[in-house]
């Protein structure tokens, strides 16, 4: 059976719009939820290799808004302010973790994130330490969300500094 030119651009004109239509709530599903603010409340060392070690980087998560977040991971980039250069930043870390945790709305939770790091990029961080005896950090990344119909990522941005 032949459809006419008109038919079948109306066709591809109504599956087109549904597509768009159907993309466009997908990405509103993103509006009904808050970036969660994230600081670094602590920093661990657990263990120390011949070049490299890892650190357990202790954040609070707080969900800024009112629905559940279903958190499935974060990513995330460490920098650390380099004090011999006031514009300057060095990453000390960057990569995902996959955690599975329920955060209700307006409360914090806890996430401890394992961060694996090179002795070489720990240069800048000690340089501040031993100059200012803080490390100013900018930690940006974004959180993984899931669940039964929805996968999104968040993104989030803080600095903060860390005091011994």
């Amino acid at each position: 059976m032949h459809r006419s030119l008109d038919e079948r651009t109306h066709l591809n004109l109504r599956r087109a719009v549904g597509f768009l239509i159907t993309a466009g709530l997908m990405q509103g599903c993103a509006l009904f939820y808050r970036a969660p603010s994230v600081e670094i409340v602590g920093v661990e060392v657990v263990a120390l290799g011949l070049t490299s070690g890892t650190a357990e980087v202790v954040l609070d998560v707080t969900n800024e808004g009112g629905r559940r977040l279903d958190l499935q991971g974060v990513g995330y980039k460490i920098e650390v302010k380099d004090p011999r250069d006031d514009a300057g930043w060095d990453t000390l870390a960057e990569a995902f973790h996959r955690q599975e945790l329920s955060i209700p709305g307006r409360e914090t939770r806890r996430v401890r994130i394992p961060v694996p790091f090179q002795y070489s990029a720990l240069g800048t961080a000690v340089r501040s330490f031993l100059s200012e005896g803080e490390v100013p950090y900018r930690l940006n990344g974004e959180v993984w969300l899931g669940g039964s119909s929805v996968e999104l990522q968040i993104p989030f941005r803080t600095r903060g500094v860390l005091k011994p």
